[in-house]
C-alpha cells in the first residue's frame, strides 16, 4: 500500500482547525471512497480531479484509492480542499520531484478545474492566519488569490495557476505585488462632507458621534441629508491599523467581496443593506456553519439602517446584544460560530408616516406619530446616544458647499481620539469603554448636577446615565479639556433628546 498526504485547512466561521489529507492505493477496485464528515461539494472533488488529472495525462491511480481527512469528526465544507486532495494523490504515487510538497509544514488551498487550472476560493485570508497560527511555513494559493494571501507577514505564499506547476516545480506568476496601507482599496475617491449645503449644526454632530463612536438617530422629512451625512461618516474615522484591517478584510473574504487587485481594507467600512432586511441577512445565517451578516460586514466601520422605522420592531431589537456584546453568536446544524460585530450604527428615518416636509405641513395625529415611532423600542433607543431631527436647509444655503471637508474633520477625529486613548489607557472610544474602566476616572458631583431631575424623575435610566457621561467625555475631549463639566453634561443631554421631542 502507497501512502501520500498533504495538509488544509477547515473553517468554522473566523476559527480553523488543520485537516491532514491522507491518501492510500491499494489492492482491489478502481474505486475512490472518501471518509471524514466531507460535505458533497468535498466529495465531488474526486470527479474534478480525475478529469484534471486524465486532461493533464497524469495517470489516475488504477486500483483502490482512500482519502481520509482527518480529524474525522470535524466537518469539512468547500472546495479548497481539492489542491491538498490532488497533492496526497501525487505524493502516494511519488509522481511530483518537488519534496516540499511532502513537508508537513506546508499547506494547499485552491480548487482545481477540469482542465487542472487552479480556480480562486473564498475566505483565503482568515484560512491563511489560521494556519500560520498553526506553525505552517509554506502554503500554495491560487495566483488569483496571491494579493490577499501576500498581506499575512511571516508566511510563505505561493501562487500556482495550473495543476502542471506541481509536477514541474514551478511557481506560478505573482500577478500583484504586496498591497500597501496607502491603496485605495475601492479606486474611487469616497463621499466628502464638503459636498453638504445647508446642515452645518448636523455635520457638527457626526463629528461627535465619530469622535467618540456613539450611535447616532437621525429623524427628519425626505431630502434632509440624512443618508449624505450618514455616508459620509466613514469618510472622517480613523484608518483602520493593520490588526484591525486583518480582521475586517477576514470577514470579508469569507464573503467573496475584497477587491482582487487590493484586498486589504483599509478604511472603516460602510454597510447600508434594504429596509426590507430579514433576520438572518442581519445578523448572519445559512445551513452549516452561519455566514457573516450585515452588522458583521460593518465590523470597525458604520451599519447604516436607513428608513428604520420601515424596518420590523422584532429585527431592530436584535441590535441590541450585539450592540451590548461587540459580537455575534450563530447556532446552525454543524454548530456555533463567533464573528465579530464592533459597528456603529447610524439610523435614518422619517418623523412621521406622511414625511412632511415640515412640521406645520405634518397632518398625522399625535397617536399615529406614537405607533409609527415605537417601532424604535425603548431599550433599543437607550443604547443610542445621539439623536437629532433634520430640518430640509434654506434655500439661500442650497448654493453654497460646505466650509469643512472630511479630511479636516478626521483630523479632528483623530486628535479626540487619542485624548481618549491616553486616557482609558489603550485603544478605545469613550462609546465603548467598558464601565469598569469609565469609573475610575469619576466625575465631579457638580458636573452631574443637571442629570439629577431627569433621574429623580425616572426619565433617566441607569444606562443611560452612563451613556450620557460617555458622551460628554467625547463633547470634552472635542473642546480639548480635561474633563467634563455641567455644561457638557448639559450639551450630552440636549443630544439624547427624546422620540417625542424630535
Amino acid at each position: 500500500m502507497a501512502l501520500g498526504a498533504a495538509q488544509s485547512v477547515a473553517m468554522q466561521g473566523l476559527s480553523a482547525i488543520p485537516v491532514t489529507i491522507e491518501a492510500a492505493t491499494g489492492r482491489g477496485l478502481p474505486t475512490t471512497q472518501l471518509v471524514g464528515k466531507a460535505d458533497i461539494s468535498v466529495r465531488e472533488s474526486v470527479q474534478r480531479l480525475r478529469a484534471a488529472f486524465t486532461h493533464i495525462n497524469i495517470p489516475w491511480p488504477r486500483s483502490r484509492i482512500t482519502l481520509s481527512l482527518s480529524p474525522a469528526d470535524v466537518p469539512k465544507t468547500g472546495a479548497h480542499y481539492d489542491l491538498a486532495i490532488a497533492v496526497a494523490i501525487l505524493n502516494a504515487q511519488r509522481i511530483s520531484a518537488d519534496n516540499t510538497l511532502r513537508e508537513a509544514h506546508t499547506a494547499f488551498l485552491g480548487e482545481v478545474g477540469l482542465d487542472g487550472h487552479i480556480v480562486p476560493v473564498t475566505g483565503v485570508l482568515p484560512m491563511v492566519l489560521a494556519l500560520r497560527q498553526k506553525g505552517i511555513k509554506r502554503i500554495y494559493v491560487p495566483a488569483a488569490n496571491y494579493a490577499e494571501a501576500s498581506v499575512v507577514p511571516d508566511i510563505d505564499v505561493a501562487p500556482i495557476n495550473h495543476l502542471q506547476d506541481l509536477l514541474q516545480h514551478t511557481p506560478g506568476e505573482q500577478p500583484v505585488p504586496a498591497q500597501t496601507a496607502s491603496d485605495n482599496q475601492h479606486g474611487s475617491p469616497a463621499p466628502d462632507f464638503c459636498d453638504i449645503r445647508g446642515q452645518r449644526q448636523a455635520i457638527e454632530t457626526a463629528l461627535i458621534a465619530a469622535a467618540g463612536g456613539h450611535h447616532l438617530l437621525m429623524l427628519g422629512p425626505p431630502g434632509s441629508g440624512k443618508s449624505m451625512i450618514a455616508a459620509r461618516i466613514p469618510s472622517i474615522l480613523p484608518r483602520l491599523n493593520f490588526e484591525e484591517s486583518l480582521e475586517v478584510t477576514s470577514i470579508h473574504s469569507i464573503l467573496g467581496e475584497l477587491n482582487p487587485a487590493a484586498p486589504l481594507m483599509t478604511e472603516a467600512p460602510f454597510v447600508a443593506p434594504h429596509p426590507r432586511i430579514t433576520a438572518a441577512a442581519l445578523l448572519g445565517g445559512g445551513s452549516g456553519f452561519a455566514k457573516p451578516g450585515a452588522i458583521s460586514r460593518a465590523h470597525r466601520g458604520v451599519l447604516f439602517l436607513d428608513e428604520c422605522t420601515e424596518i420590523k420592531s422584532s429585527t431592530l431589537d436584535l441590535l441590541r446584544t450585539p450592540l451590548q456584546e461587540k459580537e455575534i453568536r450563530l447556532s446552525r446544524s454543524q454548530g456555533t460560530v463567533t464573528y465579530p460585530a464592533h459597528f456603529q450604527l447610524v439610523l435614518a428615518g422619517n418623523s412621521c408616516p406622511c414625511g412632511a416636509p415640515t412640521v406645520a405641513e405634518c397632518r398625522c395625529s399625535s397617536s399615529v406619530k406614537e405607533r409609527y415611532r415605537q417601532k424604535i423600542s425603548g431599550p433599543l433607543l437607550d443604547r443610542i446616544d445621539i439623536r437629532m431631527r433634520l430640518e430640509p436647509p434654506r434655500m439661500g444655503l442650497l448654493s453654497t458647499n460646505s466650509s469643512v471637508d472630511s479630511g479636516t474633520l478626521r483630523g479632528i477625529v483623530a486628535t479626540a481620539r487619542k485624548r481618549a486613548q491616553k486616557r482609558w489607557g489603550r485603544s478605545v472610544t469613550n462609546a465603548a469603554v467598558d464601565e469598569k474602566t469609565l469609573r475610575k476616572v469619576p466625575l465631579q458631583a457638580q458636573a452631574l448636577e443637571p442629570t439629577y431631575p431627569l433621574l429623580r424623575a425616572g426619565m433617566l435610566s441607569a444606562r443611560g446615565l452612563q451613556r450620557t457621561i460617555r458622551l460628554a467625555w467625547t463633547i470634552a475631549d472635542l473642546n480639548n479639556q480635561q474633563a467634563p463639566g455641567s455644561a457638557e453634561i448639559a450639551e450630552a443631554l440636549e443630544l439624547r433628546v427624546s422620540l417625542e421631542d424630535l
